[in-house]
């Protein structure tokens, strides 16, 4: 199987600016979000590996800073961990689902501290990712914070359809006192662009800000 594989800007709202990319891979033939979550921790450990070897050396711009999706078993792992940190030479931040985490929280407290410590000594941030308003509780209630939390798109694609903006507003505010850098997904156009502007929402992505091909590769499993 061949996994299709991009790096998507990461765009600071308030000024344009991309500050990194996220590392997204499309497997031939299936969902993307149903294939890594039925995914083999061995076969997940090598794209990641993968992911890092083609991702880096296709990343065009070598200040920014690289996202990587893994699971809460990967991240558990503190010698695969530091092996996957060492590889990579900047800025960086590791992403976790927030869907398929949810059972995995509970086991995940009693590491957290050697976790963030041994993360922090590769300059490396723990983020949250496809956050909806429902877990919202679930993660107030974690006796850690994350570095960052990314709004799933689905929120964002809601919100902006009611043009509701002091729900959007209202959401980003709530994920502000849950983490330091709050991050929208899914923004498709300028009109989604505009609606998010009005809320303190710090980053976002989607498909308004094109793919440098250049930063296009594909991973063969």
């Amino acid at each position: 199987m061949k996994l299709m594989c991009r790096i998507e800007p990461i765009i600071h709202v308030q000024t344009g600016r991309r500050i990194g990319g996220e590392v997204l891979c499309q497997p031939e033939g299936a969902d993307p979000e149903l294939f890594f979550r039925s995914v083999s921790p061995e076969l997940l450990s090598h794209i990641v590996q993968e992911q890092i070897c083609t991702g880096v050396a296709n990343q065009h711009d070598r200040n920014g800073i690289l996202f990587l999706n893994i699971t809460i078993p990967l991240l558990m792992n503190l010698v695969w961990l530091r092996s996957i940190l060492a590889m990579l030479p900047g800025p960086k931040v590791i992403e976790i689902d927030c869907q398929q985490s949810e059972s995995y929280f509970p086991r995940l407290v009693p590491h957290i501290d050697a976790i963030l410590t041994l993360m922090r000594a590769f300059n490396t941030q723990l983020w949250l990712d496809d956050l909806y308003v429902r877990h919202i509780p679930l993660i107030a209630q974690l006796p850690f914070r994350f570095d960052g939390i990314k709004i799933d798109k689905h929120e964002l694609w809601r919100i902006s359809a009611e043009q509701d903006t002091p729900a959007m507003t209202t959401l980003v505010t709530q994920v502000e006192y849950l983490t330091d850098h709050v991050l929208v997904e899914g923004v498709e156009n300028e009109y989604q662009h505009r609606f998010i502007s009005e809320s303190d929402v710090h980053y976002a992505q989607g498909f308004l800000w094109p793919v440098d091909e250049r930063e296009s590769f594909v991973i063969t499993i």
